[in-house]
């Protein structure tokens, strides 16, 4: 709810820990944050602590969900007395692990106050709720206080997993405290600095290889999730395991057992001459990921549909628009969720941006649908079409409500239809 004061967000967190018999201390709680990926090393380390035998539900973006249980996510963390009611009832349901979403929203308004963390993940910083933090500084800080949380836990065996290749990294294990906090620091990347890292990456069309290193670890994976980024978030997810003392058989099996994440550079399987992905990219650098992953599959143009939301940070909106003009062969410029927006002044911001790199190679098309039938239109064999903003979403926010909308049922139908032509 907004409106409420530090003293009452803090005290709801105190006494949902309390209704619900403080859950966190008979399970381990795993708690990931950042601008991106989070949902990606989210489900990697849930299938690496239960490849490794735990039995780990999961709290994020897409889905709650323990065993064979999955319930849509209304938010990423949810308020503190759901968030305290779900560990609780994962703990009934026989789980010893929670991997766990934990937005910046969520740290600044004490949703997880109270909950004691064994580990915690870093995975980066860049341009996004400007609108709510203020300023890219406040934003950073607010991502730092799960570490001052882990920090604070009393948890044998605390760790803290973090980006050494982000330029925030190092004040997220400021905030741990040092060495008498308890608190184990992993460092996971790939530049200098990282102990848990990779070697001999190699891209393909279905996934990516490399050999996964870390003191005592040397092991192949055959990741099926493509672009290199990806390297960066499995190996988030082995530092989790290796902090729980898992062996580096079980973390290969993890890593390798998840086959894709819904709305993450999905494949639309529809078995034409192009190839059609879904995308949650809604950021500066989400988009230079996805675009990035698209380029290194090869393919003959990169044709993206894309849109910026209403009412959220209007700073980033002429950022990614940019990114389209430099990374992709041809945009189509749309609406992703305007709420409560005209959704031609939001487009006007993206387009502006996206001319200060060339002026032209792209056309805008406001209503979404149509966009996506244009871009597929426009695509040739061998082309690769990026639709992104959205991703697992399957309802589209305009000023008089959501109306349904998932981009992979609009895209599978439109394609379906110039099959029949």
């Amino acid at each position: 709810p907004s409106g409420l004061t530090r003293a009452t967000w803090q005290a709801m967190a105190a006494a949902a820990v309390r209704l619900h018999g403080n859950p966190s201390e008979r399970m381990r709680v795993c708690g990931v944050t950042g601008t991106n990926g989070k949902m990606t090393v989210s489900m990697l380390s849930r299938a690496v602590l239960e490849a490794g035998g735990c039995r780990a539900g999961l709290v994020g973006t897409i889905e709650y969900s323990w065993g064979s249980v999955k319930v849509p996510a209304a938010r990423t963390t949810p308020e503190a007395p759901e968030l305290q009611g779900l560990l609780s009832g994962r703990l009934a349901a026989g789980c010893d692990s929670a991997v766990m979403e934990v937005s910046s929203h969520a740290l600044v308004q004490y949703r997880v106050d109270g909950t004691e963390f064994s580990e915690a993940v870093f995975t980066n910083v860049s341009q996004d709720h400007l609108d709510f933090h203020g300023t890219l500084e406040r934003y950073s800080a607010a991502k730092e206080r799960l570490f001052g949380l882990l920090a604070a836990g009393s948890r044998e065996g605390r760790a803290a997993v973090v980006n050494a290749d982000d330029p925030c990294g190092g004040s997220m294990v400021r905030a741990v405290g040092g060495a008498g906090s308890g608190v184990r620091v992993l460092l996971y990347g790939l530049g200098p600095g990282a102990e848990v890292t990779a070697r001999d990456i190699a891209v393909h069309r279905t996934g990516v290889r490399f050999v996964l290193t870390a003191p005592g670890v040397e092991t192949e994976v055959e990741l099926a999730l493509r672009g290199t980024g990806n390297v960066l978030n499995a190996l988030a997810a082995a530092s989790v395991g290796l902090a729980r003392g898992l062996d580096q058989a079980d973390i290969r099996k993890g890593l390798e057992s998840v086959r894709g994440v819904r709305g993450r550079f999905e494949t639309v399987q529809w078995g034409g001459p192009f190839e059609v992905v879904i995308d949650y990219a809604h950021t500066p650098a989400a988009m230079e990921f996805a675009l990035g992953a698209a380029r290194e599959l090869g393919p003959g143009r990169v044709i993206t549909v894309f849109g910026c939301g209403g009412d959220r940070d209007a700073g980033k909106r002429s950022r990614m628009g940019g990114v389209a003009a430099r990374l992709s062969d041809v945009t189509v410029l749309t609406s992703d969720n305007p709420r409560s927006e005209p959704p031609g002044d939001i487009l006007a911001r993206v387009e502006q941006g996206y001319r200060q790199e060339r002026t032209s190679g792209y056309r805008v098309v406001e209503d979404r649908r149509e966009a996506i039938r244009a871009g597929l239109a426009e695509a040739a064999p061998g082309d690769l079409v990026l639709i992104c903003g959205k991703g697992h979403e399957t309802e589209q926010v305009m000023s008089d409500g959501p109306h349904p909308f998932d981009d992979r049922e609009v895209a599978l139908e439109l394609l379906r239809e110039m099959k029949a032509c």
